[in-house]
């Protein structure tokens, strides 16, 4: 496998291709190929680094993997990224705008982003990985919708725990009447998590004020999204993972680096989903995080 460079350090489409994995600047995640227990088949990925388990928190080509190691990540002319095997092409990237001087980063968040080094504003982004989750949702990202693009930021679950292909279940905000994020199979709602009232959903009484997440919910002309964060423990692994599996629990997982203090949690919970008739041949759960 090869990669464009060290992307934390950021490259441009002129550089040159190097054999390792890239980290975040302070070592949070980490990029590179894996697969989930079949060899043949073979993704790009960012995943949790220092981790005893598969924590996989994007994928990229999760639909159309690559059978050997012979691919190639880079930065091209057009200031895309390009994941190519044999000459042809897995997956890109695809936005309207060149860069002058496009650079990558991933960034100690798990975003990989694209960005013109160029430009008054480091945090413009011409494409993250955020805006195209897989099935897990880690601190800061946003489920909703970007309404100045028309364009939603939705959380598809795996076909099966060794099959990163988005199955036909996804998390998603529905706009009308009222902002409601709801598990959808095509238009269909089979489940809804509630209207934001102020303080957390109306499904989900037991997100409450606590010493560890902070939520957030936005509404305006612009955007409309949830997202959660981190109060005060940056090194702590947390993530929200949406599976679609015959009725099987979900589980939201905490795990934090430094050490514990009294009050906080470091636990593995789940709550199970219950579904409607047209979503009856399989179950989709979600664990929001609360306390």
């Amino acid at each position: 496998m090869t990669l464009s460079t060290d992307l934390h350090s950021s490259f441009h489409s002129s550089s040159s291709h190097i054999n390792h994995f890239s980290n975040t600047p302070q070592g949070t995640h980490e990029l590179g190929f894996f697969n989930p227990g079949n060899p043949n088949k073979i993704y790009l990925g960012i995943w949790f680094k220092n981790i005893p388990f598969q924590n996989i928190v994007w994928v990229a080509n999760g639909g159309n993997p690559m059978n050997d190691s012979s691919a190639i990540l880079k930065l091209d002319s057009s200031s895309n990224l390009v994941l190519t095997q044999n000459n042809m092409t897995i997956w890109s990237t695809k936005y309207a705008k060149e860069a002058q001087n496009p650079v990558v980063q991933l960034l100690d968040s798990g975003n990989l982003v694209i960005r013109d080094q160029n430009g008054a504003n480091p945090l413009t982004y011409l494409w993250q990985s955020f805006d195209y989750p897989s099935n897990t949702m880690v601190a800061g990202m946003k489920i909703g919708w970007d309404l100045k693009r028309n364009f939603s930021i939705r959380f598809f679950a795996w076909k099966c725990d060794n099959d990163p292909t988005p199955g036909d279940l996804y998390w998603g905000v529905v706009l009308y009447p009222y902002p409601d994020i709801c598990m959808m199979k095509g238009t269909s709602k089979c489940l809804r998590v509630g209207p934001w009232n102020g303080l957390s959903f109306s499904g989900r009484p037991d997100m409450k004020l606590n010493p560890v997440y902070h939520y957030e919910f936005v509404s305006n002309k612009d955007e409309v999204y949830y997202r959660w964060t981190l109060k005060h423990f940056r090194n702590a692994f947390t993530r929200c993972l949406f599976y679609l599996q015959n009725l099987e629990k979900h589980q939201r997982e905490m795990e934090l680096d430094e050490p514990k203090r009294p009050g906080v949690f470091t636990k593995k919970d789940s709550v199970e989903a219950s579904t409607s008739s047209s979503c009856s041949t399989n179950a989709m759960t979600i664990s929001l995080p609360a306390r």
